[in-house]
């Protein structure tokens, strides 16, 4: 998402402008998330400074500094696919090894049972 996109278009054009006017002057609310995209001057307030910041980036004076808000979302496509790739092998494991798979989850399971037991010994 943008920094000035209030209305969430993905363009950062008059309508943000427009829309941040009526709020500035109490016309309309906006939401918690509205209101940071419409700090585009980065000073922790919505006001006429922001109109300003506005206008210079429509007129190509001072483009909108674009600052990250909110989580990344870079790296998850990367690890649901390993989780899935790896979630497809062990299936695909459990398929073509079922007794295998019941010895070694028995074994773990039991393991687990003893190290319970002797953990509540203390």
């Amino acid at each position: 998402m943008l920094c000035g996109d209030v209305n969430f278009d993905g363009l950062i054009d008059v309508v943000d402008t427009v829309l941040t006017k009526q709020y500035i002057v109490g016309l309309i609310p906006f939401d918690s998330v509205q209101l940071v995209y419409a700090d585009v001057n980065h000073d922790g307030l919505v006001n006429a400074l922001d109109i300003v910041t506005f206008k210079r980036h429509l007129l190509g004076v001072e483009l909108i500094e674009q600052i990250h808000h909110g989580f990344d979302w870079s790296g998850v496509s990367g690890a649901l696919s390993f989780v899935i790739g790896n979630l497809i092998s062990l299936i695909h494991f459990i398929m073509l090894n079922p007794v295998l798979f019941l010895g070694l989850a028995m074994w773990v399971i039991g393991g687990c049972i003893s190290f319970f037991r002797y953990v509540s010994k203390f």
